[in-house]
C-alpha cells in the first residue's frame, strides 16, 4: 500500500494487504512509493533486513517454513468475483492514462505479467493495493487517488504496488514466506514479544522497499516524494524539495515508530538517501528499522545480538579464574546451559566489542539504558552467586570489568540498591576502580614556532 492515514472517527486505516487476497476489496487502503538507481527493467534488491529476518526464521523453524512455502496459491476466482461486484474495472481503451502508467512501471521494474487495474467503491482516503495472483497482478485504487496525482506520479504509485509483487516473487517467494510466518507468529498469544516486533519492522522494511520501486518506476525523486505525500495527505499541491528538507529535521536517528508504514516524512528521507547513493539508502533503512538495542523492544535479530552480548559478558568474567567457583559457573549456566567457563586459547573473533583478542568486549553503542541496566544485573547475579567469595572483592572485580565494557554506572547503581555494603566500603571500591581504569595517553605539547627576532630567523622577508 502507498500511504497510511486516518478515517472518520480517528481510526487508523487498515494495514497494507499481503500478497494473499482479503475477503473483500472494499475499503482497501493504498500505500507505497518507489525510489532508486538500478537500470531500467531491473528492480531494487531486497533490503538487508528482509534477508536477515528470512534466514533467521528459516533456521529457527525449518518445518513451519517448508509448510508455508508449499501453501496453496490464493483463490483467483474468488478475488475476481469480489472485484467485479465491488470495484470498477479500468479498461485500457477507456482509461489509457492509467494503463500507460502501469505499463511504464511494469517495464521499469521488469514485471512481465499482465497488470489489471480497478477502482474500489466506497470513497474513503486515497490509496492503492496490490493483489498477486497466478499469471496476473491486480492493482486496486481507492478514494480520489487518480484525481490527485499527475501522470508521472501515477507511475510512481503503480511502481510502489508492483514492487510488492516483485519482492514477494523474488527467490521463489522467500520473502513472502517470511511475511506469512511472521503474521502467524505475531498473532499467536504464546509467541515471545520479539515476533510481533519483528513483524512490525518487516512490514516497515517492505514499505521502504516499495518506495524504492516507486522511484525506479517514475525515475525522479521529487515526483516519487510528491506522489507519496499527496496520497498520505490528500493535498493536490506538494513541495517535494521542502518535504525532503523537513525529513532532515524529523529526528530519523530515533527510528520509525510506525505500524504498517513508517512515518511519511521518514520514508521520504530514506528514499532521498537511497537516491543519493544506494549505500546511504541502506544505512538510512537500518537507522529507521534498528535504531537501538532496546531490551523493551527486541526483534529476533536484536534478540540474537543481546544473547551474544550476554554470553560474551559472562565469558569475559569467567576468563578470570578467581570467579570460576562451582556456584558462579552454575549461575552463569542459568543464562546459557552450554556455556564453557574455560576461555578458549588462540585468537578470538567476538561478535561484538573490541578487536583485540583477550580484551573485554564493549557493549554496543546502540544499547539503551534499559539494556545496559539488564547487563548490570547479569553481573550482579555473578557477584552474589557464591556466598563464600569475598563480597567486596567480588564487587571490585565486577565493577572494574563493567567500567571497561561500558556498564560501570549501571552495575554501580543496581549494586548499591541491592547490596548492603557500608559507605566506607563503597569509598574503597570507588578508589580501587578509579585506580584500575586505563588512563588516557598524555597529549604531547606542540613545539612553539620561534618568533622572528627572538634568537631565530623569521620565515618572512628580511
Amino acid at each position: 500500500m502507498l500511504a497510511a492515514g486516518t478515517t472518520g472517527g480517528g481510526r487508523s486505516c487498515p494495514e497494507a494487504p499481503r500478497a494473499h487476497p482479503p475477503a473483500s476489496v472494499r475499503g482497501v487502503t493504498l500505500a507505497c512509493v518507489t525510489t532508486a538507481p538500478p537500470p531500467a527493467g531491473e528492480a531494487p534488491a531486497p533490503l538487508a533486513y528482509h534477508e536477515a529476518v528470512a534466514a533467521r526464521l528459516q533456521a529457527e523453524d525449518a518445518a513451519a517454513w517448508a509448510a508455508l512455502a508449499r501453501a496453496a496459491a490464493p483463490d483467483a476466482a474468488a478475488l475476481h468475483a469480489d472485484l467485479l461486484r465491488h470495484a470498477y474495472r479500468l479498461d485500457p481503451d477507456a482509461h489509457p492514462r492509467v494503463h500507460a502508467a502501469a505499463g511504464r512501471a511494469a517495464k521499469a521494474l521488469g514485471v512481465e505479467l499482465p497488470v489489471s487495474v480497478y477502482q474500489a467503491e466506497g470513497g474513503g482516503a486515497a490509496n492503492a493495493a496490490v493483489f498477486q495472483l497466478p499469471g496476473e497482478v491486480v492493482v486496486a485504487f481507492s478514494g480520489p487517488l487518480l484525481d490527485l496525482v499527475g501522470d508521472d506520479e501515477l507511475a510512481a504509485v503503480v511502481g510502489h504496488e508492483l514492487a510488492h509483487h516483485v519482492l514477494w516473487s523474488a527467490r521463489d517467494g522467500r520473502y513472502l514466506v517470511a511475511d506469512r510466518l511472521l503474521d502467524a507468529l505475531a498473532s499467536d498469544a504464546s509467541s515471545p514479544p520479539s515476533y510481533p516486533e519483528t513483524a512490525r519492522r518487516y512490514t516497515l522494511a517492505t514499505e521502504l522497499y516499495a518506495d524504492r520501486g516507486a522511484l525506479v518506476a517514475c525515475g525522479d525523486l521529487h515526483t516519487a516524494v510528491s506522489a507519496l505525500v499527496k496520497v498520505a495527505t490528500g493535498l493536490r499541491e506538494v513541495d517535494a524539495a521542502a518535504y525532503l528538507r523537513q525529513g532532515e529535521s524529523a529526528d530519523p536517528a530515533s527510528g520509525s515508530r510506525g505500524h504498517g508504514h513508517p512515518e511519511t516524512v521518514l520514508r521520504a528521507w530514506a528514499l532521498g538517501r537511497w537516491h543519493l547513493r544506494p549505500t546511504e539508502g541502506d544505512a538510512a533503512a537500518a537507522t529507521l528499522l534498528t535504531p537501538a538495542l532496546d531490551l523493551d523492544a527486541l526483534d529476533v535479530l536484536d534478540r540474537a545480538v543481546l544473547e551474544g552480548v550476554t554470553r560474551g559478558l559472562l565469558e569475559d568474567v569467567l576468563a578470570d579464574s578467581w570467579w570460576r567457583t562451582e556456584a558462579v559457573v552454575a549461575q552463569a549456566r542459568e543464562y546459557f546451559a552450554d556455556l564453557d567457563p574455560v576461555p578458549h586459547t588462540g585468537a578470538a573473533a567476538p561478535a561484538w566489542g573490541t578487536p583485540d583478542a583477550g580484551e573485554p568486549r564493549v557493549v554496543p553503542d546502540r544499547a539503551t539504558p534499559s539494556t545496559r541496566r539488564y547487563l548490570g544485573y547479569v553481573l550482579l547475579d555473578l557477584v552474589t552467586a557464591d556466598p563464600d567469595l569475598d563480597a567486596e572483592e567480588a564487587v571490585r572485580r565486577a565493577l572494574t570489568l563493567a567500567h571497561r565494557v561500558g556498564v560501570g554506572a549501571e552495575l554501580a547503581e543496581v549494586a548499591r540498591a541491592e547490596l548492603s555494603l557500608p559507605a566506607a566500603t563503597w569509598r574503597r571500591l570507588e578508589a580501587a576502580v578509579a585506580a584500575a581504569a586505563p588512563r588516557p595517553e598524555p597529549t604531547p605539547e606542540p613545539t612553539p614556532e620561534p618568533e622572528a627576532g627572538a634568537g631565530g630567523r623569521s620565515g618572512g622577508p628580511a
